[in-house]
């Protein structure tokens, strides 16, 4: 399992900005605004194409604008990640809930799906709530 710190984060967004040609500076800390850098619009936008790679995160546009300090970075990429850790556990809850019966090997491997899921898939979690929800009632009632 590949686990990650929030100064591992750090670390890999300070490289990034440092490579930017207009970055004129040898460090960067955490409490430093991107303006007061030289990380113009297009630089973040950049810096967030190389994080979604390298971290197999999306961050649109919108949130790459929000960004102003090397902390909301760090923050967004910490968040994203685990995130996208947990999705596993969200989807496998739902598919649980759904009453679809999951092999171990399917259980072992949640990264291999039984159907193509849509591009750009997301989950509400009221609807997550829902399902989990759902399938107790159902579990509750078969066993009545």
């Amino acid at each position: 399992m590949n686990t990650h710190t929030d100064n591992d984060y750090e670390q890999v967004v300070s490289r990034l900005i440092l490579e930017s040609p207009q970055v004129k500076i040898t460090s960067v800390a955490t409490d430093m605004l991107l303006s007061d850098i030289s990380v113009d619009s297009l630089e973040k936008l950049s810096i967030a194409m190389d994080l979604e790679e390298a971290y197999d995160i999306e961050i649109s546009d919108d949130e790459v604008e929000q960004f102003e300090s090397v902390a909301d970075i760090v923050g967004y990429i910490t968040l994203a990640v685990n995130a996208r850790k947990e999705k596993p556990e969200i989807e496998a809850a739902g598919i649980e809930a759904a009453g679809i019966e999951v092999t171990e090997s399917e259980a072992a491997n949640p990264s291999e799906p039984r159907e193509p899921l849509q591009e750009n898939m997301s989950f509400d979690m009221d609807d997550v709530t829902g399902a989990i929800e759902a399938g107790e009632k159902a579990k509750r009632s078969n066993t009545a």
